[in-house]
């Protein structure tokens, strides 16, 4: 595990941070470059893509904080300390989905159409995040002795490092779907 990166004087730089931030970039120039080869318009989809990451990562906190209301209510100013963690992949989905929808009504664009160009990437935006995760050194996995197992610092037991497995998982699910994509048209 790695969870800071480095350092500039007393401020850290996480690798948690610095991979979702990745992870974003990567897979929105990934979904605008797609979207543009699907004839929308790249300011529309840029606007998209920049809407669902915001709203994607306030609904992120937003779950994060209600799953763990009794914390946060006695401790109020922790909800705006994300630096400390705390984002809940759910809530990302559900509400950067619900920001998509609307704005796809609202600019009268085909929704089932470009929610299949996200859906296409949303598997590689996670299996990047992960290793984010592994980094970080959470969401890991039961203690158990297997050869796979990985020590993690907090309490040096060798666990699953199920953060890579999700990583290698998702990131085969997005070649599966990457290749059925460029062959919808012969399905």
């Amino acid at each position: 595990m790695h969870p800071i990166l480095f350092k500039i004087g007393n401020f850290s730089i996480y690798s948690y941070g610095v991979v979702i931030a990745c992870s974003i970039f990567v897979v929105s120039s990934l979904i605008l470059r797609q979207g543009k080869k699907e004839g929308f318009s790249e300011e529309e989809f840029f606007n998209l893509i920049f809407l669902v990451v915001i709203i994607g990562l306030l609904g992120a906190r937003l779950l994060h904080i209600m799953v763990h209301l009794a914390y946060y209510l006695r401790h109020p100013i922790e909800i705006i300390a994300i630096r400390h963690g705390g984002l809940a992949i759910q809530g990302g989905v559900i509400f950067g989905l619900l920001a998509a929808i609307l704005f796809l009504r609202r600019r009268k664009l085909p929704i089932l159409k470009t929610l299949d160009i996200f859906a296409l990437y949303f598997p590689l935006a996670q299996a990047i995040g992960r290793i984010g995760c592994f980094l970080n050194g959470c969401c890991y996995g039961k203690e158990i002795n297997f050869f796979l197992s990985v020590r993690f610092p907090f309490d040096n037991a060798s666990r699953h490092p199920t953060q890579l497995y999700y990583s290698v998982s998702n990131f085969s699910i997005f070649l599966i779907l990457f290749f059925l994509y460029r062959q919808r048209k012969n399905l």
